[in-house]
C-alpha cells in the first residue's frame, strides 16, 4: 500500500501541476459573491487592497483553513483590482497544493481505501455523491468538496486532487493570463489526460489542449503561471510524439503508427495557425510519410530532436 501511495501521490501532484471583468459584468455575474461597490484606484484602495492579501495570507498559514480562505475570497475578491484577485487566486491554489498531502493522508487509510473500492460507482458519481451510503465517504468527499477538491483514481487506488473547476468562480475578477490559465488547469481537472500509463482524451483533444497552453506560453510570457503552464506542456508535447505505454503511438508489433492518431494529426496539419508545435509535427509526419508511416531509428532520433527543440523553448 504504501508503494501504491508513493506513486499515486507523483500522479496526483502532476495532475496538480500539472489549475477581470468590468464593474457590469460583476453586476450581472450570478456566481454567489459579494459584488459590493469596487473600492475606487485611489491610494487608500491600494492600502486597502495590501490589507486584504495580507488578511488571506494570514488566513492560509494555518492551512486547515481553506473554508475560511474561501469564505474571505467570496467576500472580498470583487473589491480589489484584477492584479490583487489574480494574486489573491495564486495564494489559494499554493494553499491547496499546501494541504493537499493532508487530506491525502485521509484517503491513504486502508480501510477507507476498501470502501471506496466496494462502492462499485463510476468516479462521476463518487464526485456527485450519487447512491453512496457509505457515510465515511460520503463525509470524506463533501469536505473534499467542499474545500476545492474532488477525487480521481487510477490503479484502484483513489486520492484527492484540486479541483480547478471550483476557482472558476473567480475568473471573471482576475487578469487575462490567471483567467487563461484557470481555464486551462479545470480542463485537466475536468477530466485527466491519462490513467494507468494509457491515453484516456482523444488524439484530437491532446493537440487541442496542447495548443491551447503553447497559445498561453506564447502570450503570457511575463505571467506568474507561465513556468506551470511550460512543466504541463512538456508533459504534453512527449504524449504527442511518443504516445503512453499502454497507448503507444505505434503498434508494438507491426511498429506502424495507430490509425487514429494518423487521422488526428493529418487533420490538424490542414491548420494554418502559426504554431511551433503544429511545424514540428508537420516535419514529424513528413518523415513518418517516407517510412510508411513506421518507427524507425531515423524517426525516432527525428522526434527525439523535434521534442528537445519545443520543450526547451
Amino acid at each position: 500500500m504504501a508503494k501504491k501511495k508513493i506513486i499515486i501521490a507523483i500522479l496526483a501532484l502532476s495532475l496538480s501541476i500539472q489549475m477581470g471583468c468590468t464593474n457590469s459584468d460583476k453586476e450581472n455575474g450570478g456566481n454567489n459573491l459579494d459584488n459590493g461597490n469596487k473600492v475606487e484606484q485611489n491610494e487608500d484602495a491600494k492600502i486597502d487592497e495590501k490589507k486584504i492579501v495580507t488578511q488571506l495570507n494570514e488566513i492560509v498559514e494555518d492551512n486547515e483553513k481553506l473554508a475560511e480562505a474561501i469564505e474571505f475570497m467570496d467576500k472580498n475578491i470583487s473589491k480589489v483590482s484584477k492584479e490583487t484577485a489574480s494574486q489573491m487566486v495564486e495564494i489559494f491554489e499554493k494553499a491547496q497544493k499546501d494541504y493537499l498531502a493532508t487530506i491525502e493522508d485521509k484517503y491513504y487509510n486502508e480501510e477507507i481505501q476498501k470502501k471506496f473500492q466496494g462502492l462499485n460507482k463510476s468516479i462521476e458519481d463518487i464526485n456527485k455523491l450519487e447512491g453512496i451510503s457509505e457515510e465515511a465517504i460520503k463525509e470524506l468527499v463533501k469536505e473534499s468538496k467542499s474545500i476545492g477538491y474532488k477525487v480521481e483514481t487510477a490503479e484502484a487506488v483513489y486520492f484527492p486532487i484540486i479541483d480547478y473547476s471550483f476557482i472558476e468562480k473567480y475568473s471573471s475578477y482576475v487578469t487575462a493570463d490567471m483567467k487563461d490559465y484557470i481555464e486551462i488547469m479545470a480542463v485537466e481537472s475536468n477530466q485527466v489526460p491519462a490513467k494507468d500509463a494509457a491515453l484516456i482524451i482523444t488524439w484530437d483533444e491532446l493537440l487541442n489542449r496542447a495548443l491551447a497552453q503553447e497559445k498561453f506560453i506564447n502570450e503570457y510570457k511575463d505571467s506568474a503561471k507561465l513556468n506551470d503552464v511550460k512543466e504541463l506542456y512538456k508533459k504534453y508535447v512527449y504524449f504527442i510524439f511518443n504516445g503512453l505505454n499502454n497507448t503507444p503511438l505505434f503498434d508494438y508489433d507491426s511498429k506502424v503508427m495507430l490509425s487514429d492518431a494518423k487521422e488526428s494529426y493529418l487533420t490538424a496539419l490542414e491548420s494554418k495557425d502559426n504554431s511551433r508545435l503544429l511545424e514540428e509535427l508537420r516535419g514529424y509526419m513528413d518523415a513518418l510519410k517516407e517510412t510508411n508511416y513506421k518507427l524507425t531509428d531515423t524517426i525516432q532520433k527525428h522526434r527525439e530532436e523535434a521534442i528537445k527543440r519545443l520543450i526547451e523553448n
